[in-house]
């Protein structure tokens, strides 16, 4: 069974607080707040781009899904956000994530 679990604020101070302690499960908890509570989708897509490079895989998905998750929550430019993903197609480890975030530009914006 799925519980939902709203997602909790966040604000600027708070997110650079988690990144700074380095630890990729606070890095995905930050950017998950963010794009649901800080209304500036290009930081937010500035943010997500920089983790795309992240050593840790599942931090560079959660940046993947977040970017989807800008474009489902009517932020970003389709062609921006488009072309930041469309380089990461040939990642074999992340490749659905990369498919998933790209349905979700196509579908909401």
């Amino acid at each position: 069974m799925n519980i939902y679990e709203s997602v909790k604020g966040i604000d600027k101070q708070e997110f650079s607080d988690l990144i700074n302690q380095g630890r990729g499960e606070y890095i995905c908890d930050a950017l998950v707040r963010a794009v649901h509570h800080i209304d500036d989708h290009k930081w937010n897509l500035d943010n997500c781009t920089l983790f795309l490079q992240h050593s840790d895989p599942e931090v560079r998905g959660v940046a993947i899904t977040c970017i989807g998750h800008i474009a489902r929550l009517g932020g970003g430019d389709k062609k921006e956000l488009l072309r930041t993903l469309k380089t990461l197609l040939d990642d074999e480890e992340l490749n659905g994530r990369v498919e998933d975030a790209i349905e979700d530009i196509n579908t909401f914006l």
